[in-house]
Formats: C-alpha cells, sequence, structure tokens
C-alpha cells in the first residue's frame, strides 16, 4: 500500500481502516498472556468456589445445578425415603 510507510509502526500493518493487524508495541504480547492468566486462574477459582458452596448449601435445587455431588444425591431425607418405600 502506498500509505503503508506512513501509519509509523514498526512492524508494517495492513493499512488503513483495518484495526488489530499491527503489532504495535512488544508489551502487547506480554500485556495480552497476563489478562487471559489472569481470566483462566479466575475461572478457576470460581469454578471450585461454586462447587464449594453450593456442597455446603443444601437449598440449591438439584435439577438446576449443574455438580450432582455425592452428599445431596445419597444423602437427603428425600431419598432415603424412597428407598425405603420402594
Amino acid at each position: 500500500m502506498r500509505n503503508e510507510a506512513n501509519l509509523g509502526f514498526r512492524i508494517p500493518g495492513d493499512g488503513r481502516r483495518r484495526a488489530g493487524t499491527c503489532q504495535v508495541y512488544d508489551w502487547d504480547h506480554a500485556f495480552l498472556d497476563l489478562f487471559w492468566k489472569y481470566n483462566a486462574n479466575s475461572l478457576v477459582i470460581l469454578h471450585f468456589r461454586w462447587k464449594m458452596l453450593s456442597d455446603e448449601s443444601g437449598n440449591i435445587s438439584e435439577s438446576r445445578c449443574c455438580y450432582s455431588n455425592y452428599r445431596r444425591k445419597f444423602h437427603t431425607k428425600c431419598n432415603y425415603n424412597d428407598w425405603m418405600a420402594s
């Protein structure tokens, strides 16, 4: 492109009106890496924290919760009564 040399990028880009195609700074990769590591760690912590909270509280309905753990599935009064009645 004719205007590519005047854009001011150290690494040549794809020209005007093509946002996001040029890495302007060397630190972009480092910041993006830290961003995704932080997000991944946050999701892992949220996953296990939600699992622990749902294990502790018994008022989350079984049909709406993604985790069917051992205690809620086999150690509730309703299941004992169903088992004893059958």
